[in-house]
């Protein structure tokens, strides 16, 4: 079990280590939906997928060209006041997962695949306003 951690962890660090060192740069907007290198993490963070460590987000501000807020979106449907269902641009529901949000380099974007809808946005707005209180 500890080599098998080890191994994974190894593995996300040299894919990170190329991502670091990559000069591309992507630009997402405010409500878009992009696959990204989200990574492998630890404890109860949401982790990346496959080899590439790949995973959903939806992108909640852009503070310059090189950092965005993003929030992690999965498939599967889950309950509660940090988690947002929404339909995506396949007309597939998803969920928002706003207890996971992170700012993120504009380097671990690797592809657009959607924008999310003004009303659902509203709500993930407003879910993020309710940190504040």
């Amino acid at each position: 079990m500890q080599d098998e951690i080890s191994e994974i962890f190894n593995e996300w660090n040299d894919l990170k280590i190329s991502i670091h060192k990559s000069e591309s740069f992507s630009y997402p907007q405010v409500r878009d939906i992009w696959w990204v290198n989200l990574g492998q993490n630890i404890g109860v963070e949401i982790n990346g997928k496959n080899h590439r460590f790949e995973r959903p987000v939806v992108v909640i501000k852009v503070f310059n060209n090189l950092g965005m807020l993003v929030a992690p979106t999965t498939s599967t449907l889950k309950e509660g006041k940090f988690f947002i269902p929404f339909m995506n641009s396949e007309n597939k529901l998803k969920t928002v997962n706003m207890s996971q949000i992170r700012s993120i380099s504009s380097k671990r974007f690797i592809r657009k695949i959607g924008e999310m809808g003004i009303e659902d946005f509203r709500r993930v707005k407003k879910v993020l306003a309710s940190f504040a209180k």
